[in-house]
């Protein structure tokens, strides 16, 4: 049975991410810095009236963020209890279907608490990545800090328009 994996860049590596998990794709571009936060949230924006946190993949993975760009984007995943987070990612490489073959436990060696978030190792004749479980980027910890984070800062429809028209100037683009 084949998987489709979206797969994208983050640094030199090539990461892989199950479309099923994904919700979109968005251009990364602005963003609102919220201080003393769950490790590794750069800070949130509002996509169609939902407020998603933007999730450093650079920093979980202990390389340095640079500024967003261009070419910067952001994968819209789907966590479990109905919580999406913004991946930044440095760029989506392709969106394909991997035959079963293709997906094997990752080595023993790999496995520790920090790596919890490797899922599974894909391999064919064009490349090596690691495929990323969603759920294990964030420990229950910070699951539960996210999720009352949203519910806490729920915006209505009017605080939306509201914030929409003052968002260039409350964003921080990086």
């Amino acid at each position: 049975m084949a998987k489709k994996v979206m797969f994208f860049t983050v640094g030199s590596q090539l990461y892989g991410l199950d479309v099923a998990r994904t919700q979109g794709i968005e251009k990364a571009a602005q963003y609102l810095q919220v201080p003393n936060t769950v490790k590794h949230i750069m800070g949130i924006i509002t996509l169609r009236g939902e407020i998603i946190p933007v999730y450093s993949l650079r920093t979980k993975f202990g390389m340095s963020q640079p500024p967003i760009t261009n070419d910067t984007e952001l994968i819209i995943g789907k966590l479990s209890r109905d919580v999406n987070i913004a991946l930044v990612v440095d760029g989506i490489r392709e969106i394909t279907e991997m035959e079963d073959s293709a997906f094997s436990k990752p080595p023993a060696l790999l496995q520790n608490g920090d790596t919890g978030y490797i899922e599974r190792v894909i391999q064919n004749d064009k490349m090596l990545a690691i495929m990323i479980g969603l759920e294990g980027l964030l420990t229950e910890e910070e699951k539960e800090k996210l999720k009352d984070f949203i519910e806490e800062n729920k915006l209505t429809e009017a605080e939306m328009v509201e914030n929409e028209e003052d968002e260039p100037a409350a964003a921080n683009q990086q």
